[in-house]
């Protein structure tokens, strides 16, 4: 990505298991936007990077929407 061109403030960190190591190398690149979707991966995230920003992802079941074209 940062070959091509592209900027850290661009890069959303969204894998849903973060390890540490990962979350590191991401605060070395300065890819601070993350997702998390518990307790735990927001508590690593800053532990590990205070410059976090964090989303929050939830999931909702919904079996009265209309299905997706």
């Amino acid at each position: 990505m940062f070959k091509l061109g592209g900027r850290a403030d661009d890069i959303i960190f969204a894998n849903p298991v973060k390890t540490t190591e990962q979350i590191k190398c991401a605060k070395e690149k300065s890819v601070n936007l993350m997702t998390f979707d518990c307790s735990e991966e927001a508590i690593k995230m800053m532990i590990e990077n205070a410059n976090a920003q964090a989303i929050l992802r939830i999931a909702v079941e919904d079996t009265d929407a209309p299905p997706i074209p």
